[in-house]
C-alpha cells in the first residue's frame, strides 16, 4: 500500500480521498493524470471540467414548498379515500339491490333429483 505525505500528514490513497471529499479512483486518476499532490487533493473539479457551485444545494423556498406538497397530498389522499369508501358502499348497496330484485323475479331453484322426480310424477 502506497502512502501520500501532505501538510505534515501520512495517510493512503483512500484515506486521504475520504478526507477531501473525492472518490479514491478520481484521486489516483489525478495522480497517474501527473496533477501534484496537492493539487490532486485541493482543486474541487466536476469530471466537466468546470468548477463545482458553492451555492447551497436547495433554494430556501424549497423544504417551504415540500411541506405544501406533502400537506396537499395528505389531504388528497384522505379525500380519495373517503371517496373510495362511499363508491364501494353504494356498489355493494346496488348488488344488494339486484339480488333481492333477481331473488323475487325468479322462483326458487329446484334440486337435479326434485326436478327429475317431479318430471318422473307428471308423465
Amino acid at each position: 500500500m502506497k502512502y501520500l505525505k501532505y501538510n505534515g500528514k501520512r495517510m493512503c490513497l483512500q484515506h486521504w480521498a475520504r478526507e477531501v471529499g473525492l472518490q479514491p479512483a478520481t484521486l489516483a486518476y489525478r495522480l497517474k493524470s501527473g496533477w501534484s499532490l496537492e493539487r490532486a487533493l485541493t482543486e474541487n473539479l466536476t469530471p466537466g471540467g468546470r468548477q463545482r457551485s458553492t451555492k447551497p444545494a436547495t433554494h430556501p423556498h424549497i423544504a417551504a414548498i415540500k411541506a405544501r406538497v406533502a400537506k396537499s397530498h395528505a389531504a388528497l389522499s384522505e379525500h380519495m379515500h373517503r371517496e373510495l369508501l362511499a363508491f364501494i358502499k353504494s356498489f355493494s348497496d346496488a348488488l344488494v339491490l339486484h339480488s333481492e330484485v333477481a331473488m323475487m323475479a325468479s322462483p326458487p331453484r329446484q334440486s337435479r333429483r326434485k326436478q327429475s322426480l317431479k318430471n318422473k310424477g307428471t308423465q
